[in-house]
C-alpha cells in the first residue's frame, strides 16, 4: 500500500471503527500501522481515534489499545468526537 499522493487534502487524523477482535482486527491493525508509516513518510505524523459499540475492552483486549489512545464508543456527543479528534491532534508527534 502506497500513500495518496502529496496534495492539499493530507489527513490530519483517521477515524478507525473496530469491531472484532481476533485475527481480522489484528490484521487490519497491520495495515493501518503499515499506512501510518507510508503516510508520514510524505504528510508527516497521522492522528488515529479508536470506535466501537463495545467497551474498549472487549475489541482490543489488554494488548492492542496504548493508555491515552483516543477511543470512542458509539453512540457519543459531538464535544465526545471533537475532544478526541483534539487529543489526536496532540498525540499524532508520538507515533500513534
Amino acid at each position: 500500500m502506497s500513500p495518496p499522493p502529496r496534495g492539499d487534502a493530507a489527513p490530519d487524523v483517521v477515524l478507525v471503527v473496530r469491531l472484532l477482535r481476533d485475527d481480522r482486527a489484528r490484521a487490519v491493525d497491520a495495515v493501518i500501522e503499515f499506512a501510518n508509516h507510508a503516510w508520514r513518510s510524505v504528510y508527516g505524523a497521522v492522528g488515529r481515534i479508536y470506535m466501537s459499540g463495545c467497551a474498549p475492552e472487549a475489541v482490543f483486549g489488554n494488548d492492542l489499545l496504548d493508555e491515552g489512545t483516543p477511543f470512542l464508543r458509539k453512540p457519543f456527543a459531538r464535544e465526545d468526537l471533537a475532544s478526541r479528534v483534539q487529543v489526536a491532534l496532540e498525540r499524532r508527534g508520538e507515533g500513534m
